[in-house]
Formats: C-alpha cells, sequence, structure tokens
C-alpha cells in the first residue's frame, strides 16, 4: 500500500448524521421496514456456499456457529441490517484475526456505536462506544498488532479485537456509509405526518379547525394569555383538531368562532396520496414494489 499524498485532518471523524435516529425510521413507515427486510434477506438470509465439498450451510453452522454468542445468522444478520438502515456496521473479530483455536470468537457491533479515528495519511482505526458507557479502541482486520505498536496499548485501552466493517460507501462521505434510501426521508416523514393528521381526524370526532373571536369586551391581559395558551396548547402533530372549551368571566363578552379549514379531503384523495409516498420511498431503495407491498404503481393510469 502506498500512503496517499493527500492530508487528512486527525483525530475521530463524527458521524454525517444521526445513525440512531436513522434506526428509528424501520419504525416509521411500513414500506421501508419492509424494503429494509427484504434486502437483508435477500443479501444473507439466503444461506451460504461452502464450496463443491460440503452442502453449503452445513459447514457454515459447524465451523462459524461455535464462535457466535447464538447463531453466525443472528451475528451477520444484524450486520447486514445495518449496512442497508444506516449505511454502516461492524463485525467483531474476538481476539483478532491471528488468534490461536479457543482464543477466536465473532459477535455483532451497532453501526452507530462505531467512529474512525484517523491517525495519519494512511492509518486508522475504530473507537467503540459500549453500551456500559465506555469507550475502547479496536482495531481494522487484520492490523491489531500493528495498532498497538504505533499508538500503544496501555493508556489508549486497545482491547484484543478487530472489526470487519460493513459500509455502503457513498460519494457524499469519506469515512463512514450513507444509505440509498436518504432522499426518501422527506417522503417517509411526510407520509408518517399523513398518516397521523388521519388518525387524528377520527380520534378527535373531525372537529373543523375554527377562529375564535372575543367580541364585546376587551379581556384582561391574564384571561387573553391563558386562551392563546390553551389554542397554542393543540398544535402540532397529534393535536390536530382537537376540541377546546374556554370559561370565559366577563358576562358581556361574546365569543365568535369563524372555521377556516377546508372540509377533510376525501379517503380517495389520503389514499392516492399516500400510495405516491410510499412508490417514491419504494424507488430509493431499489426494491420491486411488489416486495415491497405496493401491489400498483399510483402513475399507472398516467402511462
Amino acid at each position: 500500500e502506498i500512503k496517499s499524498n493527500q492530508s487528512k485532518t486527525i483525530g475521530l471523524k463524527a458521524h454525517p448524521f444521526d445513525m440512531s435516529v436513522m434506526k428509528q425510521f424501520m419504525l416509521a413507515n411500513v414500506y421501508h421496514s419492509a424494503c429494509i427486510t427484504t434486502k437483508s434477506m435477500a443479501t444473507s438470509g439466503l444461506g451460504f456456499d461452502g464450496g463443491e465439498q460440503d452442502d453449503g450451510n452445513t459447514k457454515v453452522e459447524e465451523v462459524l456457529d461455535t464462535l457466535c454468542p447464538s447463531f453466525f445468522s443472528d451475528v451477520i444478520d444484524r450486520n447486514v441490517s445495518d449496512f442497508w438502515l444506516i449505511g454502516n456496521g461492524g463485525m467483531e473479530v474476538i481476539g483478532g484475526s491471528m488468534a490461536r483455536e479457543g482464543d477466536l470468537g465473532l459477535d455483532y457491533i451497532p453501526g452507530e456505536h462505531i467512529h474512525v479515528v484517523v491517525e495519519d495519511n494512511r492509518n486508522y482505526h475504530f473507537e467503540i462506544n459500549t453500551e456500559a458507557g465506555e469507550i475502547v479502541k479496536m482495531a481494522r482486520f487484520g492490523d491489531l498488532d500493528k495498532l498497538k505498536g504505533r499508538i500503544g496499548s496501555e493508556t489508549n485501552r486497545i482491547v484484543d479485537s478487530e472489526i470487519i466493517p460493513f459500509v455502503d460507501r457513498s460519494p457524499l462521505c469519506r469515512f463512514y456509509g450513507v444509505p440509498e434510501w436518504i432522499p426518501a426521508v422527506t417522503a417517509i416523514e411526510l407520509s408518517n405526518c399523513t398518516t397521523q393528521y388521519k388518525y387524528d381526524f377520527y380520534l378527535n370526532r373531525g372537529v373543523p379547525e375554527f377562529a375564535l373571536f372575543v367580541i364585546g369586551q376587551k379581556l384582561p391581559p391574564k384571561e387573553w394569555k391563558e386562551i392563546k395558551t390553551a389554542l397554542q396548547q393543540h398544535i402540532g402533530v397529534g393535536n390536530t383538531r382537537k376540541s377546546l372549551a374556554i370559561n370565559i368571566a366577563n358576562e358581556q363578552a361574546k365569543v365568535q368562532i369563524d372555521r377556516l379549514a377546508m372540509e377533510n379531503k376525501s379517503d380517495d384523495d389520503y389514499q392516492k396520496m399516500m400510495d405516491t409516498l410510499a412508490f417514491t420511498i419504494v424507488t430509493a431503495h431499489g426494491v420491486p414494489p411488489l416486495l415491497a407491498g405496493c401491489a400498483e404503481c399510483p402513475f399507472e393510469e398516467t402511462r
């Protein structure tokens, strides 16, 4: 390997986005979740080829299952899911690539816990934020002994593990992967908000939005502030179309309510919008619509 002449900033590299938050998108949209599951299953869920001398999975189970906390399929599936979901994952090689039999193991590391630390223009290692709150350093696969020689193990908390990274490479970030579905973030959020809005419509009895006027008397500042605060508390996702009761002590004051919002769109309009958003999400993933649960393309009628 020839050392690059491109200068790099030294130290820990921040993630290009909050990977923990990106993982939560798995719960935000059924089509997004289906796409992640479909791609993960197609990547590691179809078994393994052990060569011509055995029947594939038997060899894997006999050799690799003994190295894992549960099964090798569990470790690889979690890493593959992280790869498609947040573009980053890592398999821990416990003991390192040069470990003797009995000292070697494999385990899953959540992608959001892994940070790249650049040492110079050529070398780097990984810093892991463990679930226990500790920060430890791990070498890239095959680099454990060299890493200890470069930065020392006693003062830098280097553990005897190496990482095989799972990275969805992208020109958008030099040190981390970026998942291909990122362009669908807006569609996923809009789909979630649209569903929430429809849910609120029925939850809150379909009460339309309105403007409230107090006529005849000027209310004291304290009362007026309480009314405005009460109305403002009904703004935002989860609060659409809620009813509100206000007690005005002034007998001379009259309350006038004018409805401002248009009637709710029909269920057909809602379904068309959801179908369009679903197709947008599936397109960003590159998954055939049928595999993601989209029975029809919403643009078929215009073709």
